[in-house]
């Protein structure tokens, strides 16, 4: 027999300081369930796809009592240059509508604007989700992205699911309540005392690339150099760099939406673009380095 019963995880009380105004929260997870077995759902459909995540498998859905709408999220850094195609994450109970962000990289601990956003099917219980991206999204190796998903959820379900732990700090368990704050915060900060992983996965082609070669950390050698001034900028940067003698240096810009805007190759040891408004990420590739630095267009 199952007792459905309130598994309240840490805290049942008044946050004041985190959230900046007086709200009852009550955090908790769903009763023990078996609630996922390995082959249910095929994670790596393909040699070409692979997932980059935190979490082992799932354990435990989220309720923030009183409260029908949250936010998970999970920080990933591109081990080399990537496409990011889809999202998975595994759903206890059935949400209203779930919404998937893709954003760029922020802080440690807050992420940096949205890069693509897009609903998705929300329906279904104990079962992981696959929600495909639009157009996808590629990722310069090295650089930060966040995948968030909010759910909208009836008063007395746990939709987004969470692993056994322990959480991998600054990266697999950051939650929202954007009804209260848009701040983000660790599920292991208090009101939540959570030591825990978000089962949320970013599923990814590599399209190579790392930008540093072997031994050149030890020789001190710091790649490009690559400067991007003046940065915000009206229109009109310069693009400069080292490289020896006349080596050639490729640089590329491209969009939000992760889609190649200009190219352009030469030797002089600077480019010079002027791109309209928004925001962009310009990646220069050069003898062997590459290096990547997002640049805001303001008029």
């Amino acid at each position: 027999m199952i007792y459905w019963l309130s598994f309240i995880f840490a805290f049942i009380g008044v946050a004041t300081n985190a959230f900046g105004n007086e709200k009852s929260l009550s955090f908790s997870l769903s009763p023990p369930e078996v609630i996922w077995a390995p082959g249910e759902y095929i994670l790596n459909p393909s040699q070409e796809e692979e997932t980059l995540h935190y979490d082992s498998d799932p354990d435990r859905g989220v309720n923030v009592r009183g409260i029908t709408v949250y936010s998970g999220g999970v920080r990933h850094t591109a081990p080399e240059s990537i496409k990011v195609i889809a999202v998975l994450f595994y759903l206890t109970d059935p949400a209203d509508m779930a919404v998937v962000h893709i954003r760029d990289q922020g802080t440690e601990l807050q992420p940096g604007p949205v890069i693509d956003s897009f609903r998705t099917n929300s329906a279904g219980q104990y079962v992981w989700k696959r929600a495909n991206l639009p157009t996808p999204i590629i990722v310069p190796a090295g650089r930060d992205f966040w995948t968030t998903i909010t759910v909208w959820h009836p008063l007395n379900n746990y939709p987004l699911t969470l692993d056994l732990g322990p959480m991998v700090p600054y990266r697999g368990g950051f939650i929202s309540l954007p009804t209260i704050s848009p701040n983000w915060y660790q599920l292991t900060d208090p009101p939540f005392w959570t030591d825990r992983n978000w089962n949320i996965r970013a599923v990814v082609n590599r399209l190579g690339g790392t930008g540093v070669r072997e031994g050149d950390e030890e020789k001190g050698f710091f790649g490009l150099a690559m400067r991007v001034v003046p940065n915000p900028t009206k229109g009109l940067a310069n693009v400069s760099y080292n490289l020896s003698g006349k080596e050639e240096a490729t640089l590329r810009v491209y969009n939000v939406m992760g889609e190649l805007v200009y190219w352009e190759k030469g030797n002089k040891g600077h480019f010079t673009i002027n791109r309209p408004t928004g925001i962009y990420l310009l990646e220069l590739e050069g003898n062997g380095y590459k290096e990547v630095k997002k640049l805001v267009v303001q008029r």
